[in-house]
């Protein structure tokens, strides 16, 4: 009887303890919330070679004072506030900062980060980005490979300006951008900068990428800027910004700016006998050269890529500016009279060159804007 008692005295305390065992739910039982949830703001698309955007958002709980937020960055992954930082305020809300002082064509990490009153550091998710490689004027062909990661690229490309005359500048490049997706890592592409056309040239020399030669003692054309997917084939180019024609000397004219669809057309002076302007190059042709007056001879028509050389008729004579390289080079301006002469001035007034046009082709999202850069052209490259 007792052995009986005992055996059901057990069952009941077992009974008893298995009613008191607790089964944690199978998600999130032991999860704990942090008092602030920060979120890093994606790379805005402005970035540049040397700059970009980010930011943060939080969620933040009752009773938690926000005494400083920002973000931070640098070269390594899980940056941290020791290193690169930009303080953007205090309190909650979503705010924006912006980094600066990058380096072209390298891979940085930021993370949004907030200070308490308790001085508690938190930090946001983690944002990988490169920056945009920038292209300068070197004279020579420059080349970029798309990196790992990346399936779309940005152009923002500049053409130069012609180089000026005694009294008036050469016309400033165009300006045109354009979006190409589907590209793939280890896709190379070909950067040609152009070069700003040589002032008042006794040389007649040509600009890279393009330029005309001035007649002689004016504006050499500016080169074009374009990128292309193969080296020296005009074929290949996938995206153009037109260089600023050449302007004439002696009283002279401004040159023609490079843009799209055309460049704009060279000038003449209404002084003496003056050669005419350069037309600016087309989206299917080079510019006309600028007529000649009198014995000056006429500027010489631009070509698929190249300015036309201005007009001239001896060492002492032309004065006539280059045309602007571009998807078609403009027209070379035309040339004086060499028998003109204004009080100890001899040689009629040279015509300007006309501007080269710009080119975008199949490329998503593009933009375009005339005679926006003076000096040597520009590209720049931004990484999606």
């Amino acid at each position: 009887m007792k052995r009986i008692l005992f055996i059901l005295l057990f069952i009941c305390i077992s009974i008893g303890l298995r009613a008191q065992v607790f089964t944690p739910p199978m998600y999130g039982a032991y999860h704990v919330q942090t008092p602030v949830r920060l979120t890093t703001t994606a790379i805005s698309g402005n970035s540049t070679g040397n700059s970009a955007q980010s930011g943060g958002s939080m969620t933040v709980d009752a009773g938690i004072i926000i005494n400083e937020k920002g973000i931070c960055w640098g070269i390594n992954s899980s940056p941290t506030i020791a290193g690169s930082k930009l303080n953007s305020g205090s309190g909650t809300g979503s705010y924006t900062a912006n980094m600066t002082g990058l380096s072209p064509l390298t891979r940085y990490y930021v993370r949004a980060y907030v200070i308490t009153a308790t001085s508690a550091v938190f930090y946001g998710n983690e944002i990988m980005f490169i920056t945009a490689p920038i292209f300068e004027y070197t004279g020579t062909v420059q080349s970029f490979t798309v990196p790992a990661g990346i399936t779309a690229l940005k152009f923002d490309v500049w053409g130069a300006q012609g180089g000026g005359g005694e009294n008036y500048a050469g016309g400033n490049g165009g300006y045109v951008s354009g979006r190409l997706n589907g590209v793939t890592e280890g896709q190379t592409f070909y950067v040609y900068v152009g070069q700003k056309g040589v002032d008042l040239d006794y040389n007649r020399t040509a600009a890279f990428n393009g330029g005309g030669r001035c007649g002689w003692y004016a504006g050499g054309g500016g080169g074009a800027s374009d990128v292309r997917t193969a080296v020296g084939d005009l074929n290949t180019r996938i995206i153009v910004a037109g260089g600023g024609g050449g302007a004439g000397t002696r009283t002279g004219a401004a040159g023609g700016n490079g843009g799209y669809p055309t460049g704009a057309n060279g000038t003449a002076t209404i002084y003496g006998p003056a050669g005419g302007g350069g037309s600016g190059g087309t989206q299917s042709a080079g510019g006309a050269g600028g007529t000649g007056k009198t014995s000056g001879h006429a500027g010489y028509p631009g070509q698929k890529g190249i300015g036309g050389d201005g007009g001239s008729v001896s060492t002492w004579v032309g004065l006539s500016g280059g045309g602007g390289g571009g998807y078609y080079g403009g027209g070379g301006g035309g040339g004086g009279d060499e028998a003109y002469v204004q009080g100890s001035t001899t040689g009629g007034y040279g015509g300007s060159g006309g501007g080269g046009s710009s080119y975008y082709g199949t490329l998503a999202s593009p933009t375009h804007t005339a005679g926006a850069r003076a000096g040597n052209g520009r590209v720049v490259i931004t990484l999606y």
